[in-house]
């Protein structure tokens, strides 16, 4: 099947002045609703991507909306500044840590900068790909390509004297064959023979004739041994490069190729040097130097070849967890839910009455949560209500009203962006950020009412395909939105920030949101039969789950510098990460945005039970009392210990705004019944979960399928599911 359904996009005339998209039974808009805010008119890029919907959300987006303030592109090891007279070269290896242990930051140091004749003109985005950019002044004057674990930054020039000046005292030295020795320091600059240098202090300079070009390198050390392999292979340019993904379903596997595309510009070597970030090299058997270079990220090793694949083990996400012994309390708020739906179904607004996509989204997540638990309590009323609930609002959004009132979604063909409006939170419409947080609380409630209203989702599927597409299109050819906006392939995480603001370059808070985002299309696809979309969901879904453990929890301790105290990130930025929130200090906050929104797929986070009890030990010992977040927290706690969870949260509490109490106890029951997750046993199915308790293993699975299918586990145990049903051995 074809990664999205075919809809007929059709031109409606019923509203006055207002271009109306119809996207099966939903529609959207490409006018701006009035008195809304959209983001910048303005980007920076050649004409030639005019009619290319633009990324954000990437390692190198500031270059393309240059907001005040904007300044270093991180691209590990090196970090760069490109800035109207050329590009300022960094390679920060050292972190800065805050006095209280609670921030470090690999900051940006100009060591030396790349200009050409004097140049004065603003940098544009030129080209772009997976993990690099192509960066242009002045129709070509000089054109810079830089990438993810690329440590060469290569040039072009369409001719004109070049200089580069370092910052601090350099010796400079041409060794006679077009290059430079940058004595004391690890760089090395690369041109053809026969390119004569003028040494002047700290600066040197070449004429360059039309068609020229060089590249220079951080290297991993300044042995002259070194300086000439990376010599050797300093004219096989990279011009861009490809990620592709591979589920194996029977293996509970993804495979990942990342493949940079090389031209040679003289000699013979094909081969460049790339750096791999640590979440990659613990999965590949690729690297085959001795080659390693220090990052906020880590230690990052290096591999000479053009190419490299990882694999790694995909847990498994349910749509919902199995029944448990029915407690009063479950029943009764479920009940108590059910009196209230009414007054939710199309109003499910913010704490403080907020009424937009992402506050909308964390009410639809809280009413998704209840249909499958009541459905298991055999409460078919409440169930349907809250499913009611949930088509309601989510047809309310999907669609334009007749006379245009809001809400409804936008979409701006200048970035390429469908944006949900009214939109008020974190700028989401301004700077589009956090699409990802908020369309996937979209999606899982679609794929929850695709469970019991199959044809709901045929006709309102095309618009939720469409928030899938705005958020991360796995299509480089998307006419309307740019391939995996949210998501960095080479991170191996996403970024929230859309324009990334400010000289610490992209960030992201709430990595478990961008889970939910993806375990929501790993539903969706199953619901309605689009492996694609399911398949693209995997490959989030395992990848991102690996990276937080490596870059927001630093589980193996090999991450985070010496000297910063706290066992998590609550914000990872791509210089450093910071123990906060963007709204506040307190220490509750700070864990549990990491752990929200609870659902079957947060199984992922009690992987390692070692480190669940270290992040809480600095939480409980930092903390007075858990006096806020506390169903989250003890939802996490439950992970190693549900029966001190259960007696820590008690009876009385505020839930979490996209929390009910039905749904934590019936998470915290389930974990009392059936133990800790157990990571080490896979099924062949994208659909399951398996538990230790006191030695027994529990296994449970999922069929969407309209067919009996027996579901084998890597340790042989197989288990019969009924179609469209949840199966216990």
């Amino acid at each position: 099947m074809p990664f999205f359904r075919l809809v007929f996009l059709i031109l409606i005339m019923s509203v006055p002045n207002m271009n109306i998209i119809s996207v099966g039974a939903g529609s959207y808009t490409t006018d701006l609703p009035p008195d809304q805010q959209a983001p910048q008119t303005t980007i920076y890029r050649s004409e030639a991507l005019a009619d290319r919907p633009m990324p954000t959300n990437d390692w190198w987006s500031a270059l393309a909306w240059r907001k005040p303030g904007n300044g270093a592109l991180f691209a590990h090891p090196l970090a760069l500044s490109a800035q109207p007279g050329g590009l300022g070269v960094s390679y920060p290896n050292v972190p800065f840590i805050a006095t209280n242990g609670d921030e470090y930051r690999f900051r940006y140091f100009e060591e030396f900068y790349v200009g050409v004749d004097s140049l004065n003109s603003t940098p544009v985005v030129a080209d772009f790909s997976d993990w690099t950019v192509t960066a242009d002044w002045d129709n070509g004057k000089l054109r810079a390509t830089m990438g993810h674990g690329l440590p060469y930054v290569y040039f072009t020039t369409t001719g004109g004297e070049v200089e580069m000046t370092f910052r601090l005292a350099t010796t400079l030295v041409p060794d006679g064959t077009g290059s430079v020795v940058a004595e004391g320091r690890p760089f090395g600059i690369f041109a053809p023979e026969g390119t004569e240098w003028t040494v002047e202090g700290n600066t040197i300079r070449a004429p360059f004739p039309a068609g020229g070009y060089f590249s220079i390198a951080v290297l991993p050390d300044t042995s002259p041994e070194t300086f000439a392999e990376f010599r050797a292979h300093a004219f096989a340019f990279v011009t861009g490069g490809r990620v592709e993904w591979q589920y194996d379903e029977a293996a509970s596997s993804v495979t990942t190729t990342f493949t940079a595309d090389v031209q040679v510009m003289e000699g013979t070597e094909d081969q460049p040097f790339m750096a791999l970030y640590r979440h990659q090299w613990l999965h590949t058997d690729a690297i085959n130097t001795a080659y390693t270079y220090s990052s906020a990220r880590g230690e990052m090793r290096v591999l000479r070849g053009n190419s490299f694949s990882t694999t790694m083990t995909y847990p498994g996400v349910l749509p919902y967890l199995p029944a448990v012994a029915v407690t009063p309390e479950v029943e009764t708020s479920i009940n108590r839910m059910a009196r209230f739906n009414d007054a939710l179904r199309l109003n499910l607004p913010g704490p403080n009455g907020e009424m937009d996509t992402y506050w909308t989204g964390k009410g639809l997540g809280r009413v998704a949560m209840l249909a499958p638990v009541a459905d298991q309590l055999g409460n078919a009323e409440a169930r349907d209500a809250f499913v009611e609930t949930l088509k309601t609002t989510l047809e309310n959004w999907l669609s334009v009203a007749d006379d245009g009132t809001l809400p409804h979604f936008y979409y701006d063909a200048n970035w390429g962006a469908l944006i949900g409006y009214p939109a008020a939170s974190f700028g989401y419409q301004t700077s589009l950020n956090d699409h990802h947080f908020h369309h996937g609380y979209f999606v899982m409630a679609a794929a929850i009412v695709a469970l019991y209203d199959p044809a709901w989702a045929e006709q309102w599927g095309g618009m939720i395909d469409l928030l899938i597409r705005d958020a991360n299109s796995p299509n480089a050819n998307d006419p309307l939105f740019p391939r995996l906006r949210g998501f960095d392939p080479y991170a191996g995480h996403s970024w929230a920030s859309g324009a990334n603001e400010g000289n610490d370059g992209a960030n992201q808070e709430s990595s478990s949101e961008a889970m939910n985002f993806a375990a929501a299309l790993i539903l969706w696809g199953a619901a309605t039969g689009n492996t694609d979309i399911r398949d693209l969901g995997v490959y989030l879904y395992t990848t991102e789950a690996i990276a937080i453990d490596q870059y927001w929890f630093d589980v193996d301790d090999a991450v985070f510098p010496e000297g910063y105290e706290p066992p998590a990130a609550g914000i990872v930025w791509s210089n450093g990460a910071d123990y906060t929130t963007w709204w506040t200090e307190d220490p509750e906050a700070i864990h549990a945005i990491n752990f929200l929104p609870i659902t079957p797929a947060s199984l992922y986070l009690g992987r390692n039970a070692d480190y669940v009890r270290r992040n809480l030990d600095y939480l409980t010992a930092g903390a007075n009392g858990i006096d806020s977040f506390g169903d989250i927290i003890q939802s996490y706690h439950g992970l190693i210990d549900p029966a001190a969870a259960l007696t820590a949260l008690g009876g009385s509490y505020q839930p979490e705004w996209g929390e009910t109490q039905a749904h934590t106890l019936q998470w915290l029951g389930v974990l009392r019944q059936y133990g800790q997750v157990d990571p080490t046993v896979t099924a062949d199915t994208p659909h399951y979960a398996v538990f230790t308790r006191d030695g027994q293993r529990t296994y449970i699975a999922y069929n969407y399928g309209g067919d009996i299918r027996e579901v084998t586990f890597s340790d042989g145990v197989t288990l019969t599911v009924e179609p469209h049903s949840l199966a216990v051995r």
